[in-house]
């Protein structure tokens, strides 16, 4: 069953019987949501009408078809996990937790069907099987809500607000981790330099960067050891291991000492391993 959407001022209504009717005829459904990319990012009215029919219906588990994906956008998706995880958290944020997204498809926006009228598009065959994959739910009849329409509007605008308080908290998040990224990478240069006196600056300073600097420095006393190790092991050779042994014996040293060991047992006896393997 084909529903329109709720987005349609005059046909809200109609189109809000007409899903209600859809969910109430009991038996399995798979329950896909067609949706749009505007300016980078998914619809509100789309989130919305998402989260409508939802909270209406006893939906546990649901898909997504984006459709008209720009080509330039369909490119920054495309083997890219993390962008495909922003986009797709506006929806995630506004969907009731016993409702689980399934899959998702991205279509690619053709050309040849902009502004046409009356033309058959032959559904991809990746899309076909997709669609023929996602697992159905049941849903009877009397654990179906009325799908109301009266809220639509303030319900947009809901969601306008919270997709824009996300970007803001996605866009710090992205600030945060390129600053780590950054800090463990001059620190990792550093140590691989020897610069001992650049390394300690960068913990002096990493810290007066707030949260994202404490996460750095964190992340940099874990590191360091191993970095240390590689660098040991790069220096080492069959006939002398002493650069990795000293290593080791330096971490075996600060996990003596520290109550928070720096390297896991396993892992310093995986470099044990390497150094005998190295020896033969």
């Amino acid at each position: 069953v084909d529903t329109p959407g709720l987005s349609d001022v005059k046909f809200r209504a109609l189109a809000a019987e007409e899903i209600t009717l859809a969910l109430k005829q009991n038996g399995l459904y798979h329950i896909f949501f067609v949706l749009t990319i505007e300016a980078g990012r998914l619809r509100p009215v789309d989130i919305t009408t998402v989260r409508t029919v939802l909270e209406a219906a006893p939906i546990t588990s649901f898909s997504v078809i984006i459709n008209k994906i720009p080509s330039k956008t369909a490119n920054k998706l495309r083997g890219h996990p993390e962008h495909q995880n922003d986009l797709l958290s506006a929806v995630l944020q506004q969907t009731p937790k016993r409702a689980t997204l399934q899959g998702v498809f991205y279509v690619d926006s053709c050309q040849d069907l902009v502004d046409e009228d009356d033309i058959v598009w032959d559904l991809p065959k990746k899309l076909e099987e997709f669609i023929y994959t996602q697992e159905p739910i049941e849903i009877f009849a009397g654990d179906v809500a009325n799908i109301g329409s009266e809220e639509y509007d303030a319900l947009v605008l809901n969601a306008e607000n919270e997709m824009a308080a996300l970007e803001v908290k996605q866009h710090e998040q992205a600030e945060r981790a390129k600053l780590v990224e950054d800090v463990v990478n001059d620190a990792r240069r550093a140590m691989l330099d020897d610069n001992t006196e650049q390394v300690e600056k960068l913990k002096e300073e990493t810290p007066i960067r707030g949260e994202a600097g404490c996460e750095a420095l964190e992340l940099l006393r874990r590191e360091e050891p191993r970095i240390r190790m590689q660098k040991a092991l790069d220096a080492s050779s069959p006939s002398n291991v002493d650069p990795l042994r000293a290593a080791l014996d330096r971490v075996e040293a600060q996990n003596a000492s520290s109550p928070e060991p720096v390297m896991a047992a396993q892992e310093i006896a995986d470099w044990k391993l390497r150094m005998r393997e190295m020896c033969q």
